[in-house]
């Protein structure tokens, strides 16, 4: 199906964070204090996700190769809690891990693109989404989350599906 849907989880924190048009937005008031409880929050919100939309297949970002520090432990351990649940919940629908470098590559020409090259060709395909920019870091040249991770996703499917 050619249907997109594009969905943020905000965990609120003081932040004030905006409406992006055309994107379901979940704003989770969360008193979770740990970091496994922060990803077990995450992990439903996705199951729960996954389970009402019921997709043809899962693609993960796999790791960067090369990519070290406490925060690609944090995001390994995340997406390990995501894969886990998820495999339980529903292990008819496939994974399919896919290398950072062939989405670069695919969004851009360019296996070592960098987050703002891969938003600018989203935009390019979405011009009526370049305002999420605007709106999520208005003070930025750059593209930040969740701007950058919507790109991310978007081509990641979108290779999938051109596979």
């Amino acid at each position: 199906k050619d249907e997109r849907r594009w969905y943020v989880n905000y965990r609120k924190d003081g932040k004030d964070y905006p409406e992006l048009p055309d994107a379901s937005v979940s704003w989770v008031r969360s008193t979770v204090t740990t970091e496994m409880a922060r990803f077990t929050e995450l992990s439903e919100w996705v199951i729960s996700i996954v389970l009402n939309e019921r997709p043809d297949v899962i693609v993960f970002e796999d790791y960067a190769f090369g990519a070290k520090g406490s925060s690609l432990t944090h995001l390994a351990e995340n997406e390990g809690i995501v894969k886990s649940a998820l495999w339980t919940l529903c292990n008819s629908v496939p994974f399919v891990l896919l290398a950072p470098t062939k989405m670069k590559k695919f969004a851009t020409g360019k296996g070592t693109a960098n987050k703002d090259l891969i938003w600018s060709k989203f935009v390019e395909r979405f011009p009526q989404y370049a305002v999420w920019q605007t709106l999520c870091h208005p003070k930025s040249v750059t593209v930040g989350s969740p701007c950058a991770d919507i790109a991310d996703s978007y081509f990641l499917a979108d290779y999938q599906l051109s596979s």
